[in-house]
């Protein structure tokens, strides 16, 4: 098959192959949307049916009032954090079973079954990529203070254009870093979905021998494919930010807004589904030619 065929059609295709299974993502993405929503109105409605007698009463009721409506919000911010995290992992895990079989080359998305597998393996992606997240914050951290050293001591000297230039050059490094980690996480998590183990994360050298202009392309044509299906929700927040200004309709903010959360329902998960098919695709063909090259080796 071609390229379009590859990371366009096929992907697309893959993530309507199993609409029960595209849906129970959908519903476990909505849960954290929707716990906001409910913490939301729970918060604000007691407020607004109290706000009626606020002028009626006392400094300490007024406080105890604020009190009970922060320990309320605190409480179910809580909730809503560990449940938002353990849908996550589960979340989390079926991508790994994506990757997986992506790689082994079933054509259909899986089922979501055995839980407990899928719970393990959310839980390894989670904590390796904050270990990715924080190799590279620590990188960036560090160029950082390298720019803010140039700057503290040369700015104010006579070789301040020094400070600049190591400015201009920090940028770069920084700049660099940025593709690199975004280059480089896709292919970690695919090489520990293939690997099972979690040093799969961190096999720079393989990983690193992956990368390609063809990868590039990968990522920049499945972006290009992530706005396109987005393209009607920004033009749908775009609308309804300047309608709501010219009009001022709540209501219509409300009923625009309800839409859009809907669309993204619908698409966000099959835009997840969509990217990551992309990145388990690519790395089944270059894996295969790494494993070919060593065995003439």
């Amino acid at each position: 098959m071609g390229f379009g065929d590859d990371y366009i059609i096929n992907p697309l295709k893959y993530a309507l192959s199993n609409i029960k299974a595209l849906l129970i993502f959908a519903i476990l993405e909505f849960i954290p949307l929707a716990m906001f929503l409910i913490m939301l109105v729970a918060i604000v409605t007691p407020f607004s049916q109290s706000a009626f007698d606020m002028g009626q009463m006392s400094p300490e009721s007024l406080i105890m009032l604020m009190f009970s409506l922060g320990v309320g919000f605190v409480i179910f911010l809580f909730i809503g954090i560990i449940i938002d995290l353990i849908v996550s992992i589960f979340l989390k895990g079926y991508i790994m079973k994506i990757l997986s079989t992506t790689i082994n080359g079933e054509q259909k998305l899986p089922e979501w079954e055995n839980w407990k597998e899928l719970f393990y393996k959310g839980f390894v992606f989670f904590i390796g990529t904050v270990i990715l997240n924080l190799v590279f914050f620590f990188i960036n951290m560090g160029f950082g203070i390298i720019d803010y050293m140039s700057v503290f001591f040369f700015s104010y000297s006579d070789m301040g254009i020094f400070a600049l230039f190591v400015s201009i050059i920090v940028f770069f490094f920084k700049l660099v870093l940025s593709i690199i980690q975004a280059i480089y996480t896709p292919l970690a998590l695919s090489n520990y979905a293939y690997t099972e183990e979690f040093k799969g994360f961190f096999e720079v050298k393989k990983i690193f021998k992956m990368m390609s202009l063809n990868w590039l392309a990968v990522l920049i044509v499945a972006v290009i494919v992530v706005l396109i299906i987005e393209l009607p929700l920004y033009a749908l927040i775009v609308f309804a930010i300047i309608f709501g200004i010219i009009t001022e309709s709540v209501t219509l903010a409300v009923v625009l807004g309800i839409v859009g959360i809907l669309y993204a329902s619908i698409t966000l998960p099959l835009v997840s589904i969509y990217m990551y098919r992309c990145y388990g695709t690519y790395y089944k063909k270059t894996n295969e030619e790494l494993e070919y090259c060593d065995l003439k080796e």
